[in-house]
């Protein structure tokens, strides 16, 4: 609803008293005159009472800022006396940034005169602004008009916080009635008033009627869409005001003050209708991670109102593995248990797409589905991937009972096992036997879950059915083609008369792609009219096969980039060009790029998209800018340019700052650097029983420490068991005051101190559990249990992101453990590829310098782009990394004062700590070190700031260290840090993040110096 000031003419009256009091009685005149036609604003009945207004009134409203309306108050024509005006705003604004100080430092003495002297200073500002401005001064006076509305925004927001912090100390008092709100915010007051008068059945009866007026709003909102796909855009201010003055009570609403408010379903569906799309607002924007989305959850949690439930879910479709997703998660599973009526939630499961039916009546409402046995975290990741997660509990309850026909006897853990597609090896596989024995029952399956990367997921089960053996390799995708897309027979024949060409014959990669195509069309809601178009193309030609997986390959490849769309092109060719042009016009405005450089995405395209280039530099542009961090994004475009240019090694190495990294190096040596020396290749033997799970261990428990340290760099967290019991007695404590406390206020407070000590305690004994793993009882489940509910707790606290992330790579132990007990071979190299740093903090777990989102990864810039670093990684034979170092060339100063050129072996990152894997990487760096002639340093202690360990590293040196010829000694050396090209860089050794450059740092190390040199000393 719009709302408008009356307007003043000004119109011949009595003679008046004064010219001000006949501008005042004018005003009145017009308003009475308006009021049931024109006049609709609710300030207006607060500030302007018909038949009772004089100049006196004015006056008072101003006399406590020393100001009097005579000072400014024109005469009838003349012009607003805008000096004075803007001294009195001047004033207000003092008071204004007064009473924050105050709020924020929680020092108001006296909470009602706090209220009562805003109130009136608000009052003074729009009863001063409603005289002065007419519409035609309105335009006259805009900048002063605009500013008189900050004004009285921000102390309408000053009576919203006196209320919401005082609001017992204000109830009951004839003040709260009175607060001056726009159109819609008085709901703001009713609500916070209901959760603070409880205790008087008539006071709660008087305001559940005020509750009720909610209802009368409903119409306001009757045409808005329910259907919610982007969330950036502004809504109407008056809409935007009463979602937001609602969520800044009822965020804080404790679920026990809720349920003593105890509103009727018409009434909670009415609060429902006025603050959704202010809440989803805040999800969305939040995305994974953000107290105001994590808020907003909570408030939905409180309605119960199932229709929240579809947008829940497309929540989390597109932002799991947060803090706010774990709680979006569990507010969607309470809901469908709880629901407001059980009709609202039949009425939300008919009106719900397929895929949503399915979550709620298979999952949400299913008590023995695979779902419910995990917590918010699980339930997120589930809900994100639900096409695959509710095909793999199909698949799991297709073995089950082909397992029972046969008297196989399969296992909770090896059910669960495989339909985390990982796990281990040995149970995941029993599980998959029994499936591709029967793989009839499983095709359809797969070919209706609409999920296009199987080949991934469940490789075994894809080879089966992709590349069945008896040739008929047609029958699978017809499956998907009438399962799946449901296309009709005539175009079935036309996709079985593909299959008939060579390369759909001979071609496994072709036949993968065909299959890939044709399951991701099969998710997608006009997957059907594209097949048709598509297929619709096929004449028999030869080259049709290879077109028709083009168009896939392209289509996939803007669902990934986020901008999936097809048109209709009247042949093949025409289509792939279209989509191509797209692909360009997308990978140009997410990387930035300019003229000069769109025109050669084209070129580079397939290696853009397959290095996932087009996704790294977006998403770090995306959070340098959030970060405010201008260096280092520009930085980050200037890396994606020279990708794309192809010319950035060269450009690298030309930098200033690359050029005095590499000078400690002579010529030739500089060259060795640059270039990468030869593999280093290891054949080891398959790690099973009791020695992959002492490695499982060892790598959880260095996770949690690096984790542990990531949360002691922004709380001092005891973490000892002394303080796990101390935290249980005053847990026990606080119960019995919060059971024999009779006052409000004070219960209150002991509850915020419990959930205080409960997070505290949750996070503690997690740790301790996590850290005291053995061997012997080692079950992935639980482990994984305990990870998520140590990350629940971490939820409650700010700036807990990345240690969240570090309890997340723990999962990745158990599947990397799994790749090793088949593993023959592993591969080490060193590389300064762009895409081989980007991902450095990705692979083979996530870390601070994860692209995605790591908590440090504006360092991230300074790998890529300085020529000093190399990274160090270990493959297995399908390339997947299983280790990584950073390599850093710098110097080390000797006795006397020379500059020993030296390799800075940073920790090695690895989700084992399988002994292979250090050893590949320690023979690789020793290879390096003579290669350029330097010494090898490796740092000698856990360094506590970064929870970095080298130990297992140093441990295997002296053993390499003989055999490639070179001594071992321990001692402190001072390393140098050379200028960087980025702003800052990050160092596990020598402490974390650094910002200055050109110096040297003292480090407890292990030197390694080739026999046939001089040893430093």
């Amino acid at each position: 609803m719009e709302v408008s000031t009356a307007p003043i003419e000004n119109r011949e009256l009595e003679k008046p008293e004064s010219p001000n009091l006949k501008l005042l009685k004018n005003a009145v005149a017009n308003y009475k005159a308006a009021v049931e036609t024109r006049v609709k604003n609710p300030l207006l009945r607060f500030v302007l009472k018909p038949g009772n207004i004089v100049r006196e009134d004015v006056d008072l409203a101003l006399s406590p800022f020393g100001v009097a309306s005579a000072e400014f108050m024109p005469v009838q024509g003349d012009p607003v006396n805008t000096e004075k005006l803007q001294l009195f705003l001047d004033k207000q604004n003092e008071e204004i940034w007064s009473r924050r100080h105050k709020f924020d430092r929680d020092g108001v003495e006296n909470p009602e005169e706090a209220y009562k002297s805003t109130l009136q200073a608000f009052r003074a500002v729009a009863m001063t602004q409603h005289f002065l401005f007419s519409p035609k001064r309105r335009e006259e006076n805009s900048e002063l008009y605009q500013r008189m509305e900050q004004v009285k925004v921000e102390l309408q927001e000053i009576c919203l916080e006196a209320l919401g912090r005082y609001g017992r100390d204000l109830f009951g008092k004839d003040i709260v009635g009175k607060f001056p709100y726009k159109e819609g915010l008085k709901m703001a007051e009713s609500i916070k008033i209901l959760a603070t008068a409880v205790s008087d059945d008539d006071t709660k009866k008087a305001y559940q009627a005020t509750f009720e007026q909610i209802t009368k709003l409903q119409t306001d909102y009757e045409n808005k869409s329910n259907q919610f796909t982007y969330f950036t855009q502004l809504l109407p201010d008056s809409f935007h005001a009463k979602g937001e003055a609602i969520y800044r009570v009822m965020k804080d609403f404790q679920k026990e003050e809720w349920e003593a408010i105890n509103p009727t379903p018409e009434q909670t569906r009415a609060l429902y209708d006025v603050v959704h799309i202010k809440f989803l607002q805040d999800l969305f924007n939040g995305r994974a991670e953000s107290w105001d989305g994590t808020s907003a959850s909570h408030c939905f949690y409180l309605m119960r109102d199932p229709r929240a439930i579809p947008h829940l879910i497309e929540y989390l479709r597109r932002f799991p593995g947060g803090h706010t997703s774990n709680s979006v998660a569990y507010t969607i599973d309470k809901i469908a248990q709880n629901p407001l009526t059980q009709e609202d939630l039949h009425k939300v499961i008919e009106a719900s797409s397929p895929l949503d039916k399915r979550i709620i009546t298979e999952w949400l409402l299913n008590r023995d589905s695979v779902y419910q046995q995990f917590d918010g975290y699980g339930m997120s990741g589930l809900l994100s991937q639900a096409p695959k997660y509710l095909a793999l509990e199909k698949m799991t309850q297709i073995a089950k009972t082909i397992g029972k026909q046969q008297g196989v006897d399969l296992t909770d853990t090896e059910l669960r096992a495989f339909f985390f597609a990982g796990g281990w090896a040995d149970t995941t596989n029993k599980v998959e036997d029994l499936l591709i024995q029967n793989i009839e029952s499983v095709a359809p399956v797969v070919a209706a879950s609409g999920v296009a990367d199987w080949r991934i997921n469940t490789p075994d089960i894809f080879k089966a059915l992709v590349h069945p053996e008896n040739g008929n390799y047609a029958w699978f995708p017809e499956i998907v083609a009438r399962e799946g897309i449901k296309l009709d027979e005539a175009l079935i024949a036309k996709l079985r008369e593909l299959y008939n060409t060579r390369d759909l014959k001979v071609g496994i990669m072709a036949r993968n792609a065909m299959s890939e195509g044709l399951l991701m069309l099969s998710g997608k809601e006009n997957g059907r009219e594209i097949a048709e178009s598509v297929l619709g193309f096929v004449t028999g030609a030869r080259e049709d096969s290879a077109r028709v997986r083009e168009v896939f390959r392209l289509l996939q490849t803007l669902d990934g980039l986020g901008k999936f769309s097809y048109d209709p092109k009247a042949t093949l060719q025409e289509t792939i060009a279209d989509l191509k042009e797209k692909v360009v016009a997308v990978v140009a405005e997410k990387m930035e790029l300019g003229e000069a450089e769109k025109a050669l995405v084209n070129e580079k395209l397939p290696y853009l998209v397959e290095s996932n280039i087009v996704e790294i530099i977006p998403s770090l542009l995306s959070q340098m800018s959030k970060l405010s961090r201008s260096s280092e994004e520009g930085v980050v475009r200037e890396i994606g340019r020279h990708i794309v240019f192809g010319d950035f090694k060269a450009w690298r190495e030309g930098l200033e700052a690359s050029k005095e990294q590499l000078s400690i190096l002579a010529e030739d040596k500089r060259n060795a650097w640059l270039e990468p020396v030869p593999e280093v290749v290891l054949s080891v033997q398959a790690q099973k029983g009791a020695e992959a799970r002492q490695a499982t261990v060892d790598a959880i428990k260095r996770i949690v420490g690096e984790a542990r340290a990531h949360v002691q760099d922004i709380y001092k967290v005891d973490f000892s068991p002394d303080r796990a019991r101390q935290l249980g007695e005053m847990q026990k404590t606080l119960i019995r005051e919060i059971k024999a406390n009779s006052q409000e206020d004070e219960k209150r407070e002991l509850g915020v101190r419990k959930r205080s000590v409960d997070a505290e305690l949750r996070l503690i004994e997690g740790f301790i559990q996590l850290e005291s793993a053995s061997p012997d009882s080692l079950k992935p489940q639980d482990i994984l249990s305990i990870a998520a509910k140590t990350k629940s707790a971490m939820g409650v606290l700010s700036g807990l992101e990345q240690p969240m992330r570090d309890l997340d790579q723990i999962e990745k132990v158990f599947t990397t453990q799994a790749k090793l007990e088949t593993v023959a071979v592993l591969r080490a190299y060193d590389s300064d590829d762009p895409v081989a740093l980007l991902k450095a903090g990705i692979e083979p777990r996530e870390t601070c310098q994860s692209w995605r989102g790591g908590a440090f990864n504006y360092c991230l810039p300074a790998y890529v782009v300085d020529a000093n670093k190399r990274v160090f990684n270990v493959e297995n034979e399908r390339r997947e990394v299983l280790g990584r170092a950073m390599a850093k060339l710098t110097h080390i100063q000797t006795n006397d004062g020379q500059k020993q050129p030296a390799i800075l072996l940073e920790p090695v990152y690895t989700a084992s700590e399988t002994p292979d894997i250090y050893r590949a990487i320690i023979r690789l760096a020793l290879e390096k070190a003579e290669a350029i002639g330097a010494v090898l340093v490796v740092g000698s202690e856990i360094v506590v700031a970064t929870g970095a360990d080298s130990s297992k590293t140093v441990s295997l040196l002296p053993q390499e260290a003989a055999k490639a010829g070179f001594n071992s000694d321990k001692r402190t050396v001072s390393v140098y840090l050379p200028p960087s090209n980025n702003t800052s860089e990050y160092s596990d050794t020598l402490g974390g993040l650094m910002s200055w450059f050109g110096g040297y740092h003292d480090l407890n190390a292990v030197i390694l110096s080739k026999q046939t040199g001089t040893l430093l000393s």
